[in-house]
C-alpha cells in the first residue's frame, strides 16, 4: 500500500465529519487520532510496517510520515 492509498482511509475514518462540521465551527479543528478507529486498525498496522523497514529513511522522516512527534 503506497502512502497516497492510505490517504483514502484518512478520509473513511473523518471526511464526512469533516464536512458536516465545517457549515458551524469557524476556528475549530477536528483531527482523528488514526490509530484508535478499529476500522484501520490493519492499513495502519501495514503502514506502520513498511515505513519501520524503509532502512533509507532517518527516523525523523518516519516519524514525520506516520505523524508521530518526537518523545511521542
Amino acid at each position: 500500500m503506497a502512502a497516497g492509498d492510505f490517504a483514502a482511509g484518512d478520509e473513511r475514518a473523518d471526511g464526512g465529519s469533516r464536512r458536516g462540521c465545517r457549515a458551524g465551527s469557524r476556528g475549530a479543528a477536528l483531527r482523528v487520532d488514526l490509530d484508535r478507529v478499529p476500522a484501520l486498525v490493519e492499513d495502519r498496522e501495514r503502514l506502520w510496517g513498511m515505513v519501520s523497514a524503509a532502512t533509507f529513511l532517518s527516523d525523523a522522516e518516519k516519524r514525520a510520515m506516520l505523524d508521530v512527534k518526537e518523545g511521542a
